[in-house]
C-alpha cells in the first residue's frame, strides 16, 4: 500500500507542476470505501463484466445509475454468481424479467487475514472486520436465464435529508421575513 500511496503522489506532484502529459480525475473518489484501489476502476478492464464459465451476457445498455442486460445461463437449475461493472451503493436494485431469477445487489468481502489488521493497524486504517473484494463491484446470484436491469434508487435516509433540507430553508426564510417586517416597523422609510 505505501508503494502505491508514494506513485499517487509522486503523480499528484508531477500534475501540479505542470506536467500536461498525465490526466487524473478524481472525481467521485471520496465516495469509495478504503478497499477500492481508484487507479484500477479508471482501467478499461473494470468495464467487463466477470461471469462463470458458459454464462453469456448480451444487449448491454449502459446509462447513468442504470445498467440492462440479457443473460443466458448454461444451468437454469444452479445459482451462478456474476459482478457486474458498477461500483455498489446503498440504493441499488436489481429488477428481474423474461424469466430471470436472482438477488439483490450486493457487496463481495471476505474476512481480513491477521496480517492484513496488522498492516491496517499500522496504516491507522479504520478497523473492520472485512475487506470488499474486486473494488468494490456489485455482485449478483442469477438462478435463471432472461432480463436484469440493475438502478439506482434513492434510500429512505436521503428522501428524509432532503424534506429536513427544506423544512430548513422554509424556517430561515421565514425568520429573515419577519425580521425584515420588525425592522421596517421600528424605521421606517
Amino acid at each position: 500500500m505505501r508503494e502505491d500511496n508514494k506513485k499517487n503522489e509522486k503523480l499528484l506532484k508531477s500534475v501540479y507542476k505542470g506536467d500536461k502529459s498525465k490526466y487524473i480525475d478524481p472525481v467521485g473518489d471520496e465516495y469509495y470505501n478504503l478497499d477500492i484501489n481508484n487507479q484500477e476502476i479508471r482501467l478499461p478492464q473494470f468495464t467487463e463484466f466477470q461471469t462463470a464459465k458458459g454464462v453469456k451476457i448480451s444487449t448491454i445498455k449502459k446509462r447513468y445509475n442504470l445498467l440492462e442486460f440479457d443473460i443466458k445461463v448454461p444451468d437454469d437449475k444452479k445459482e451462478t454468481t456474476i459482478s457486474i461493472p458498477m461500483i455498489w451503493y446503498k440504493g441499488y436494485r436489481a429488477e428481474y424479467s423474461r424469466g430471470a431469477e436472482g438477488s439483490q445487489p450486493v457487496l463481495k468481502q471476505r474476512v481480513f487475514t491477521e496480517s492484513e489488521l496488522k498492516e491496517n493497524k499500522k496504516a491507522r486504517r479504520p478497523t473492520v472486520s472485512e475487506k470488499v473484494l474486486n473494488d468494490g463491484k456489485i455482485y449478483l446470484s442469477i438462478r435463471n436465464s432472461g432480463h436484469v436491469k440493475v438502478s439506482y434508487h434513492k434510500t429512505f435516509i436521503q428522501y428524509l435529508g432532503f424534506i429536513i433540507e427544506w423544512i430548513s430553508w422554509i424556517l430561515v426564510f421565514f425568520i429573515f421575513k419577519q425580521k425584515y417586517s420588525k425592522n421596517k416597523e421600528h424605521f421606517p422609510s
